[in-house]
């Protein structure tokens, strides 16, 4: 047994439709009617059934409505209540997200936020799937929810807190490295580092290519952003990635960025927390544009 199970069983039964529960959880279709066979399969009986498109729960299912709401709902007080008295997480902020972000711009809002109170902390949860992700900070799990996909739940707030560019980038080593300006043929051409589909960042790439009637000839797929960056850092090759993920590098002139007229791709980071969360929670979610913003400029003096 699961609680995510009677989590995702209380919002179908509260939408009445697998889609908007979906939505709501930040599932997909398929992964919410999945959980709720795994609940049927634990209980050896059929949970609700379907009439005119209607939800309906048989009488089994009323039965586990009644102690879902009071299971989810003594466990939200308990977190609660261990939330409270632990004076350690009142200091320390728990960021969950995929390793890209984890990696390269968490460190950024850790430096930052210590500098508004020396005593706040940031601590990380590594979370791939994005569903996952909002769950974390609803079960008190995490504090912020670091995700690249709008996320509606009145149970959380959250907002847009970076704007990040998706970049046409090479090693000096690279024969396009050298040229002016790259048109999208050009750029189709060369075989390019991209991340393995379907992934949102290869979803706009492909579809700026298709605007511009080209066809990326021979990716070379990645499986993450830092294996795209580590890939241009050792070898002369091209790619497109997370203008986050090699901003450090670019500032050094380890990475060059090409010049290809009309190539802007640009996708928003979202922060989700708990409504009502600690000061440290809400400070770090407010500075966390800021942070980007003074580092890369930071950098770019260095350079």
């Amino acid at each position: 047994m699961q609680i995510e199970w009677l989590r995702t069983f209380l919002a179908v039964v509260e939408t009445g439709n697998l889609t908007e529960a979906a939505e709501r959880l930040g599932l997909s279709q398929p992964a919410v009617s999945k959980q709720l066979q795994q609940l049927e399969r634990y209980f050896n009986t059929e949970l609700k059934y379907w009439r005119s498109r209607e939800f309906k729960l048989t009488e089994s299912g009323q039965d586990v409505l009644h102690w879902a709401r009071e299971t989810v709902a003594s466990l939200e007080a308990l977190n609660t209540v261990i939330l409270s008295r632990t004076e350690r997480r009142e200091h320390t902020v728990i960021v969950a997200s995929g390793p890209t972000l984890l990696y390269h711009y968490v460190p950024l809002l850790a430096e930052t936020l210590t500098a508004h109170n020396p005593d706040w902390r940031v601590s990380t949860l590594t979370i791939m799937d994005q569903g996952a992700l909002t769950q974390a900070v609803y079960d008190g799990t995490a504090d912020i929810a670091l995700h690249t996909a709008p996320y509606s739940d009145g149970r959380l707030e959250c907002r847009p807190v970076v704007e990040d560019e998706l970049v046409p980038v090479a090693n000096p080593r690279n024969r396009l490295a050298g040229l002016p300006s790259i048109d999208a043929h050009q750029l189709a051409e060369e075989p390019l580092l991209v991340l393995y589909g379907p992934t949102e960042s290869r979803s706009l790439i492909e579809a700026w290519f298709a605007a511009q009637e080209a066809t990326l000839s021979d990716p070379v797929e990645m499986s993450s952003q830092a294996e795209v960056r580590a890939w241009l850092l050792a070898t002369p090759s091209a790619g497109v990635v997370s203008q986050i993920v090699v901003a450090r590098d670019l500032a050094a002139g380890q990475i060059v960025r090409l010049d290809v007229p009309g190539f802007r791709l640009t996708r928003n980071i979202y922060a989700s927390n708990r409504r009502g969360s600690n000061l440290a929670v809400q400070t770090a979610v407010s500075v966390m544009g800021k942070a980007f913003a003074l580092a890369n400029q930071e950098w770019r003096f260095r350079a």
